[in-house]
């Protein structure tokens, strides 16, 4: 039926295009030369103010407040029908890397910037608080293996251990978290609104092995897990729709420095129940460093939820 077919691709087009694309590069690489003189500019700046005593997340979220890049419609007017769509994409990609450019100078200067300064640690009292149930012991038997002195303090209501957390009363509470591969709206929500942070999350089978229920180990500060071959470590961030980076644009600059989308998670968040959209990366090697220091610099309003372990 398609023997006599013939297709054909004007190569006159085909060339065009090779010599556009290679237009493209250049003009990219250009940028990324503009991109590292303002980069060192403010990395000269940075050295300054941390001998001031300022700290790194605070230096950087200190250059949100400034336009340091260009953006936005041309001054003349002059627009294309798809010209919004090209500054945005050019401005996406400026802002990934501009935040890689600047951690590049830094460590040139001998400052480097790890994601402790951005996921701050406490130590953290290993009294652990929960619902007793079956499916929560099993989750503590697993919990429990990354303390020293586990102990337990048994709770009323879930409600009832996180605000034992929020309030400092014990130092973690394990909370039923997914079912059937779906976030629980009530957990999440005391999550949010006491400001608390998820520290591991773990998949619970029960007796027969039937339960499709994840929980998670939930504290006030963040406990990094230790970066490893055989690791899956993942990053959940929440984006408000305050926020000054679109959920296209962190997904952008998630892959631009080399990171999995592993989730897209849209949560209802606060009274009225707006809606904010949660990210969930997974470390593929490089850490999330470079997409934290991202995120000062340029989203302004957001939350980390949390830095976790996925425990199978």
């Amino acid at each position: 039926m398609y023997e006599d077919m013939d297709f054909s691709v004007n190569e006159i087009s085909l060339s065009n295009l090779r010599e556009l694309s290679s237009e493209i590069g250049k003009s990219y690489d250009s940028r990324l030369c503009e991109l590292a003189f303002i980069a060192d500019s403010v990395a000269d700046r940075f050295s300054e103010l941390t001998d001031s005593g300022m700290d790194a997340y605070g230096i950087l979220t200190l250059l949100s407040e400034y336009r340091i890049l260009p953006g936005g419609a041309d001054e003349k007017g002059a627009r294309l029908a798809n010209a919004d769509f090209i500054d945005s994409s050019i401005r996406y990609t400026d802002m990934a890397s501009f935040a890689g450019l600047i951690l590049e100078k830094l460590a040139s200067r001998g400052i480097e910037i790890s994601e402790r300064d951005f996921l701050p640690e406490d130590e953290a009292d290993e009294l652990l608080t929960y619902v007793k149930n079956p499916l929560a012991d099993e989750a503590f038997d697993v919990f429990s293996l990354d303390f020293d002195d586990p102990r337990v303090a048994y709770a009323d209501s879930n409600r009832a251990a996180c605000f034992a957390v929020a309030d400092g009363k014990v130092g973690y509470c394990i909370l039923p978290f997914e079912e059937s591969g779906a976030r629980i709206p009530g957990i999440y929500s005391m999550i949010n609104a006491l400001e608390l942070k998820i520290a591991a999350v773990i998949p619970v089978f029960g007796a027969d092995a039937a339960a499709d229920m994840k929980y998670a180990l939930v504290g006030r500060s963040f406990r990094i897990p230790k970066a490893g071959i055989d690791t899956d470590r993942y990053l959940e961030i929440r984006l408000s729709s305050e926020s000054a980076v679109t959920f296209t644009a962190a997904a952008l600059a998630a892959e631009y420095f080399g990171l999995d989308i592993f989730r897209l998670v849209t949560m209802p968040e606060g009274d009225e129940g707006a809606p904010a959209s949660l990210m969930i990366l997974r470390d593929t090697g490089s850490g999330f460093t470079a997409f934290l220091a991202y995120l000062a610099i340029f989203a302004v309003s957001y939350s980390i939820v949390g830095i976790y372990e996925n425990i199978e």
